[in-house]
């Protein structure tokens, strides 16, 4: 696409023009039924590939119903197959033809071939058959024929590429010239221990890399937020401690010396893991949101084995992930079969009317006994839904690579946790549909994978689900070991509901009863602060114990409060001494202990309570990250403080270099003469990080806003390009209400503009037009006498007007145009969507034409 001097190839306003007109008259042609063939040949594609498969429809068409559909499809077919040999080669920018019935009389056949060489190259093959000729590909090419600059990026990759029209080059990739891991630092956790990327996945701290982003904590409003984790740190031979805690019960592994955020009288604090006591409370999670996004499925075409191929939709929906969710937790693959084993036949005709829906295939149920069976541990018979064909299975794997594995090897997909909360939410209710069950007021699943129903306890915390995860033993000698995840707090169990909830009717009846229960003392939801510390901030500022009603035990530390009760009881108190000092110099020390009090309500932080500290020995890898600013990072649902970051200068630097070798290449290929603006976007915050430094030129113009995306790829362009479809549209509108409404002061006010048909013509040949501006809407047509003097009279004539001898006539667009072109005066087109644009065509004919001088 792009010249040698890599600035890409631009549709001129001719060529807009000219394409404009042709798709215009092939737009209004119909063919009766589905007799009207579109094809479409990119560039640099064999003709002879084409014609191929052109001769395949055509024999194909022998089974159309219809004689007449049959023999025009067929006879449109033959007229495209013979144009194609004769034109010999691939044209430069590829070619698209169309050809079909275009007669109104359908005792008439009129079988027509049109073929359009567009003015930048074809990167579709397409072959339709329809009662319209396709024309979407061509009208996306001058839809906007501005060229755009696209930015990609994250802390590690970069890719930029220019859009023009329908066409995406891809320019150039800068990766990150981060460390690679090094051997620092000795506050460690096991390698085993969960994180959460800021693109919503879920993994080892083993597998993080330099310039990951990550999920932290900022103490400043007690939110969590995002951010760069520059340097992964490795240690070899600590020793570890396992730290559980209760109100949320949670686990996790820590060298000695690995700190802890503790919440003490005195604020929050930090305790080596070695030092912790039970009793202890240590900062946890109570949510971590994430908004995730639209993840395209790339499913590669497996072999038909004559059978029909599954449908995939374009994106991971909420459909697929349900189904993905229930053979994650009871779903088997044997190569020539996928099978979901249920007991309950509401949930299987469910499952099957949801598959057949989704993927376009057929299912089978059968009902399976194996109580009498040597062997078997069944006590009762159950129903196996089956899928037959290999392909099917084979292409949910490349979704999940594990969801057919081993029972202990299952795990939760990378596409799930990169997926929007809808999305989310469908596989967490599919995986519940098979291993989740309801006991008294709890929700319960239990799985034989540890990995997954602890990642499982992470993922529930973008919802605000808090829950408990213990291990169990199914038989009496304590070998064969299930883990259980348990939901008990009221208010996750009502967000479970009605955000997750069962696919089954009775469990979520269930489910719906559990809600309706009274409301218990808070154990779980508590704000992170120690009533002694509240105590001395209400000291601060004049109050007593007795000025709180029945707060007691909160203040004397002996107990928590949750949420509800501090906003009820605490902050309004608070709230009403502070407007007691407007005006005195203390307001403002003051507004910030209230502001600090105010945050603790809608805290992302809860306090959980250490259960006991074991030493359990010598581990062979540890791992801890830097975090700058932030200094902490979320791990296995704890807040836990990263490691002494001495290498923080060098790794600001390299930031700072990475992001100035981005710059210098938007430099390059961005500059305003090459491109009207730059749609940026990528995971996590790296965008913003890079736009506050502003690396590039102050005159390329950054199109707002950055927009959030889950890849750096070629998919993240991809996925920037069709979700800034609207900034790029509206900057282009933006462009021409500016024109307008210029065009309309100046006409309004007797500046330098004229408007009507004469006085245009005029200003154009007399060249005292700088730039016409033409409506699109103008359906008008002209008549042009020519006098002796090779004057042009020029009229507009209404159906019925006649038309004088030896005259020419010709749409009022096209004699502008030319007369423009003719006179070498620049020309703009100007559309009725907008307000202005609609203001030009009623109030001045949708003609008009700035002028140089008067």
């Amino acid at each position: 696409m792009a010249a040698s001097d890599d600035v890409p190839v631009v549709i001129t306003k001719d060529q807009k023009f000219e394409l404009k007109r042709k798709l215009d008259y092939l737009r209004k042609l119909k063919g009766s039924g589905t007799q009207l063939i579109s094809v479409y040949i990119p560039a640099g594609y064999q003709l002879h590939e084409v014609t191929n498969k052109l001769r395949s429809e055509r024999s194909q068409s022998t089974n159309i119903k219809s004689k007449t559909t049959r023999t025009n499809v067929g006879d449109a077919l033959e007229k495209v197959i013979g144009f194609l040999k004769n034109l010999g080669r691939t044209p430069e920018n590829g070619i698209a033809v169309f050809c079909g019935n275009v007669s109104d009389n359908p005792a008439k056949v009129d079988i027509k071939l049109f073929s359009i060489l567009p003015p930048v190259p074809l990167s579709v093959q397409i072959y339709r058959c329809d009662s319209k000729f396709f024309l979407e590909p061509l009208e996306r090419m001058i839809s906007h024929t501005d060229v755009y600059g696209i930015l990609a990026m994250d802390g590690r990759q970069a890719t930029l590429a220019y859009l023009k029209g329908t066409e995406v080059e891809k320019l150039k990739e800068v990766n990150s010239t981060a460390h690679a891991k090094v051997h620092v630092g000795g506050q460690c956790l096991h390698p085993g221990t969960l994180v959460q990327k800021s693109d919503g996945v879920i993994t080892e701290i083993k597998n993080l890399l330099p310039n990951d982003y990550l999920k932290v904590s900022s103490f400043k409003d007690y939110s969590v937020k995002d951010y760069i984790c520059p340097v992964v740190t490795k240690n070899l031979n600590r020793s570890i401690f396992l730290i559980k805690t209760k109100y949320p019960t949670m686990e996790i592994r820590a060298t000695a010396g690995h700190r802890f955020f503790v919440i003490t009288e005195n604020g929050i604090g930090e305790r080596l893991a070695k030092d912790l006591k039970k009793g202890d409370k240590v900062l946890s999670v109570r949510c971590i949101p994430h908004k995730g996004v639209e993840v395209p499925l790339k499913i590669g075409l497996v072999r038909r084995q004559g059978a029909k191929l599954p449908k995939f939709p374009r994106y991971f929906n909420s459909d697929v992930a349900q189904v993905i969710g229930y053979l994650t937790g009871d779903g088997s693959f044997d190569g020539d079969k996928v099978v979901l084993y249920e007991s309950k036949k509401e949930l299987v005709d469910l499952y099957s009317k949801l598959i057949s829906k989704t993927f376009g295939v057929d299912t089978k149920v059968r009902t399976v006994d194996k109580t009498k069976q040597k062997g078997s541990f069944a006590k009762k018979t159950y129903l196996e839904l089956r899928v037959y064909g290999r392909n099917f299975g084979r292409m949910l794997k490349q979704i999940s690579k594990t969801v057919f594995e081993k029972s202990d090897n299952r795990d939760i997909p990378e596409i799930v946790m990169k997926s929007d909360n809808n999305v989310c939410s469908a596989f967490i209710r599919g995986l519940f549909d098979a291993e989740g069950y309801i006991a008294n007021t709890k929700i319960e699943i239990a799985m034989t994978t540890e990995k997954l129903i602890r990642k499982l306890q992470m993922l529930l915390l973008r919802f605000g689900i808090i829950s408990t995860v213990y291990e169990k033993h199914t038989d009496k000698n304590q070998k064969k070991r299930q883990w259980g995840l348990i939901i008990s707090d009221l208010e996750s169990v009502k967000i479970f509901t009605n955000e997750i909830g069962f696919s089954l009717s009775s469990k979520q009846e269930r489910c719906k009863k559990i809600c309706k229960a009274e409301t218990v003392t808070q154990v779980i939801r508590q704000v992170p602060v120690d009533g002694r510390y509240v105590l001395k901030q209400a000291h601060k500022m004049g109050m007593k114990t007795r000025d709180f009603d029945g707060l007691n035990m909160f203040f004397s530390g002996k107990r928590g409060i949750g949420s509800k009760r501090f906003k009820a009881k605490v902050l309004p108190v608070f709230r009403k001494q502070l407007s007691a000092f407007k005006g005195d110099s203390n307001y403002k020390r003051y507004k910030e202990i209230v502001d600090e009090m105010s945050v603790l309500v809608s805290s992302d932080l809860i306090p959980a309570v250490v259960a006991s500290i074991d030493k359990l020995g010598i581990e062979k890898e540890v791992y801890d990250l830097t975090i700058p600013e932030y200094k902490n990072f979320i791990a296995n649902s704890f807040v836990v403080h990263n490691s002494a970051a001495r290498y923080q200068r060098l790794i600001t630097e390299e930031i700072e270099n990475y992001y100035k070798r981005i710059g210098e290449y938007m430099d390059r290929y961005f500059m305003p003469n090459q491109v009207k603006g730059v749609l940026i976007g990528g995971p996590g915050p790296a965008k913003e990080n890079f736009i506050k430094m502003k690396p590039f030129n102050y005159q390329i113009k950054v199109l707002k806003p950055l927009i959030d995306v889950g890849y750096t790829d070629e998919a993240g362009i991809n996925e920037i390009i069709r979700k800034g479809e609207d900034i790029i549209m509206e900057q282009e509108a933006m462009q021409e209400r500016k024109m307008v409404s210029r065009f309309i002061g100046d006409a309004v006010t007797g500046g330098l503009a004229v408007y009507g048909l004469k006085p245009v013509i005029d200003a154009i040949k007399s060249y005292k037009a700088d730039s016409v501006l033409i409506s699109e809407d103008l359906d008008y047509t002209v008549e042009i006498v020519k006098g002796d003097d090779g004057e042009e009279d020029v009229r507009i004539i209404k159906p019925g007007d006649k038309v004088k001898p030896n005259s020419e006539t010709m749409p009022l667009i096209d004699y502008l145009v030319n007369l423009a072109n003719r006179h070498n005066i620049e020309y703009h087109f100007i559309s009725t969507n907008t307000t202005e644009g609609a203001q030009f065509k009623n109030m001045f004919f949708g003609i008009g034409a700035f002028l140089r001088y008067k």
